[in-house]
């Protein structure tokens, strides 16, 4: 095999034709490095792909929330039945429902006070925009009279 510094040591023709095959050489080396390195890529790629075929491609990046309050709320419920007597845990249920309606009925009175809100903040709203409106169209008046 015929090194760099021997090609440039050679004279006339030879110099160059050492010059031509150091060069194919060299360009063989990496035609080779690529062709291995793209084989690597390849294997790999296959390797991911094969891994990520369990994976439902449509439910991917989506958040599922389920509601569970009830059910642990009749698990509660069927402990407290088996631990306690029954009249106590009619008379702590009853008194929990009493608490969950007193609770939702100050939440729908809060909402509609809120809406109520709204509603005047919306009317102020556009009462402002048309007194805006009738300046506007004074202030045009005026200036034809001008």
């Amino acid at each position: 095999m015929l090194r760099w510094e021997d090609a440039l040591f050679v004279n006339g023709i030879g110099a160059v034709v050492g010059i031509m095959e150091f060069l194919f050489e060299y360009l063989m080396f990496l035609a080779q490095a690529v062709t291995v390195v793209v084989a690597l890529l390849i294997v790999i790629s296959s390797l991911a792909s094969l891994g990520s075929r369990g994976q439902v491609k449509g439910d991917r990046g989506r958040l599922t929330v389920k509601k569970i309050n009830d059910l642990i709320k009749d698990l509660r419920y069927a402990l407290e039945a088996s631990t306690m007597d029954p009249d106590q845990a009619n008379k702590a249920r009853k008194q929990e429902i009493k608490e969950e309606t007193k609770k939702s009925k100050e939440l729908e009175k809060l909402r509609k006070k809120e809406q109520k809100k709204q509603k005047k903040q919306k009317e102020v709203n556009e009462e402002a925009a048309k007194s805006d409106g009738e300046s506007e169209v004074i202030s045009d008046k005026e200036k034809k009279l001008l």
